[in-house]
C-alpha cells in the first residue's frame, strides 16, 4: 500500500480539518471581541473629544496600570489573531 493511503491516513486528515475549523471558530470570535472592543475605544475617544466623559478617571495610578494591561494583552490577542489567519 502506499504510504498515506488508506483508512488511518483519512481519519487523520478529518482530524486536521476538524482542528482548522476548530481554529477558524476561535479566531472568528477574538475577531469579533477586538472589533467590540475597538467599538468602545472609540466611543470613549469620542465622548472625552466632545466633554461629555472626563479623561481624569485616567490620570490614577491604579487605574493607568490596568488601562495599559488590558491594551497590552488585546494588541497581543490581535496579534496572534491576525498571524494564526496568516498562516491560515
Amino acid at each position: 500500500m502506499l504510504c498515506g493511503v488508506g483508512p488511518a491516513s483519512r481519519a487523520r486528515g478529518s482530524q486536521l480539518e476538524g482542528s482548522r475549523r476548530t481554529i477558524g471558530k476561535a479566531i472568528a470570535a477574538i475577531g469579533g471581541f477586538m472589533i467590540m472592543v475597538g467599538m468602545i475605544m472609540l466611543g470613549t475617544f469620542a465622548l472625552a473629544f466632545f466633554n461629555v466623559f472626563s479623561p481624569d478617571l485616567f490620570l490614577n495610578k491604579g487605574i493607568q496600570v490596568v488601562l495599559i494591561w488590558t491594551l497590552l494583552i488585546i494588541g497581543l490577542a490581535d496579534l496572534i489573531a491576525g498571524l494564526v489567519l496568516l498562516v491560515r
